[in-house]
């Protein structure tokens, strides 16, 4: 058939019949419109040329009307659709958006629509276009790209790909379709398969399939089969790719998955609650280099949407990117303060802390605990911090408090200790071993108990040793907790530390002892230097490892030190 002239005296006889506004573009000479044939409505095209598109997409029109009957097939004009474009608003020359375009089909009941790219070549023309079902724009069948030295011959090429298509499908479509309704698998199966062989490229015929598979609950093989041969067609079909998603995530195949959701994102990456479920499964499986450029995309594109916020908070955390969560942190939770939960608090603390900002970790941990009063860990987080930042006190408090909704906790109590070493409150600090080593249920416990006994010693020990001048009285009292320490210690280094410690001091005491006792003649003076020295003797080689050369000059001191206190002793002790 010669397609130049009859679509010329198709366009004249319906317009002088009257028929112009009944719905029917350039059809086909000698049959009447037909008000029950499906629609069909041809979208502006895509182009770089503003008047390319609408032209390409009339030239489409018309092919189309010359290839199928108007009694199977009404075509929507050029003129009904800008009507509809004009008072909506829209500019007559420019594509629309394809939710616009969906919506423009549905307005106009159209059964199908087609979408395309239209390209000026060196050649001629080129045409990329596919179409959608009126009731679902993400059931696409790709009709496939079609060149041509004059737009007409690319349109042409495109109405005969499209008559395939619509003669071949769309009625055994929604035959199949019924079948899947009234959950007659067998019926869905044969109608997708007689359709499948009729157009082998089909979409449309293989969703319906799915759907039956679907409905049937048949296994994931087969399932995937189906969305596999839609991908090999259409490779940025959502439905098969959010379909392969869920079977993948049914059967734990969670690479294939990640990579699906990729391909997934790429044919919609405007569509921010896809965007962020990549994003947040991308991060689940350790992925954050390939989950934040996602999330980072998601939530400049929908600012102030503080559930893409959210995921990418997570994630630069998860990045211990501590500057950049620290800052959305503080964003977010302006926005909703809800999200301020018991995770986030400990999230930003460590951010801040990890960021060496003590005091604003400190802050952040004392917010914390005033919104979540009875969580133990947030109040041991607070006093932690305010120790960092020499809060001293107030940290012995935030460890009471710990303590006291949580009587178990071990570390609270050592860091109670701790807190009073610093401030050299020994008394209460040696108090506070005791009480320790009442609840210790574990050899690590006392070992702990045992380490901090001797850092009292020791803190007591340079306590004396500051003195000026230096006395017995002092160094005494670094003694009862260091001997403590030697009873608690089962370990080997704990207990070399204790005797080193109980040497240590106990030359300090020989050397004023021994200097002092000839002053005065005094026999008890006299005595002391022999008992420390006895001590050193004792207990300094057995803990020797711990200062090997403080150990030796000492030890090579004593002789000396023998024969000077002896002789005290007989002289001053009569």
């Amino acid at each position: 058939m010669d397609r130049i002239q009859p679509r010329t005296f198709a366009l004249i006889a319906i317009v002088s019949s009257g028929f112009f506004g009944t719905g029917v573009g350039a059809q086909i000479p000698g049959r009447g419109p037909n008000p029950s044939a499906p629609k069909l409505m041809v979208s502006i095209f895509k182009s770089s040329q503003k008047q390319l598109g609408a032209d390409a997409a009339d030239a489409v029109r018309g092919r189309i009307g010359d290839e199928i009957s108007q009694r199977s097939l009404t075509v929507f004009t050029k003129q009904q659709i800008d009507g509809v474009l004009e008072a909506s608003g829209y500019p007559v020359t420019e594509a629309l958006m394809p939710m616009d375009a969906f919506t423009l089909a549905k307005q106009m009941r159209a059964d199908v629509y087609i979408e395309g790219t239209v390209t000026k070549t060196a050649t001629g023309y080129s045409i990329d276009a596919q179409v959608m079902l009126g009731r679902d724009m993400q059931m696409v069948q790709p009709l496939g790209t079609f060149d041509g030295n004059k737009l007409d011959n690319a349109a042409d090429k495109l109405a005969r790909s499209f008559g395939a298509v619509y003669e071949k499908t769309f009625e055994t479509e929604k035959r199949c379709r019924l079948n899947v309704t009234d959950h007659k698998g067998a019926d869905a199966v044969r109608e997708a398969s007689a359709g499948i062989a009729a157009y082998g490229q089909s979409t449309w015929m293989r969703y319906c399939l799915l759907n039956s598979l679907k409905d049937q609950k048949r296994p994931a093989v087969e399932i995937l089969k189906v969305v596999t041969e839609i991908l090999a067609i259409d490779p940025r079909s959502k439905i098969a790719l959010t379909e392969a998603v869920a079977q993948y995530d049914a059967t734990g195949d969670k690479d294939k998955k990640i990579q699906t959701l990729q391909a997934l994102y790429a044919s919609d990456p405007t569509n921010s609650r896809l965007g962020s479920q990549i994003a947040n499964e991308l991060a689940a499986a350790g992925k954050f280099d390939l989950a934040r450029p996602i999330a980072e995309k998601m939530a400049m594109e929908n600012p102030g949407d503080v559930s893409l916020m959210k995921t990418l908070f997570n994630i630069e955390a998860a990045q211990n990117d501590t500057k950049a969560m620290a800052k959305l942190g503080e964003e977010m939770v302006k926005i909703d303060t809800s999200l301020a939960d018991q995770a986030y608090f400990e999230k930003m603390t460590a951010a801040y802390a990890s960021d060496s900002n003590f005091q604003k970790a400190a802050e952040n941990a004392a917010r914390a605990t005033a919104k979540f009063p009875k969580v133990s860990t947030l109040w041991m987080a607070r006093g932690q911090l305010e120790n960092k930042i020499g809060q001293t006190q107030p940290a012995v408090e935030s460890f009471k408090r710990a303590l006291a909704l949580d009587p178990t906790l071990s570390t609270a109590r050592l860091q109670i200790i701790n807190s009073y070493i610093d401030q050299s409150q020994f008394d209460s600090a040696a108090a506070g071993v005791r009480g320790f080593l009442k609840v210790a249920k574990t050899a690590d416990d006392t070992s702990f108990a045992a380490s901090f006994a001797i850092k009292i010693g020791n803190s007591l020990n340079s306590a004396a040793a500051k003195l000026d001048p230096k006395t017995i009285v002092a160094y005494k009292a670094a003694l009862p907790m260091l001997l403590f320490a030697d009873s608690l210690a089962k370990d080997r280094a704990g207990k070399a530390r204790a005797k080193f410690l109980i040497g240590y001091v106990n030359f300090s005491i020989l050397q004023i002892a021994a200097i002092d006792a000839p002053k005065t003649k005094s026999c008890e003076l006299a005595k002391i230097a022999k008992e420390a020295l006895f001590e050193v003797q004792t207990n300094l080689p057995a803990g020797g490892s711990v200062n090997p050369e403080g150990t030796r000059q000492i030890m090579a001191a004593l002789p000396q030190y023998e024969g000077a206190v002896a002789n005290q002793v007989k002289s001053f002790c009569k």
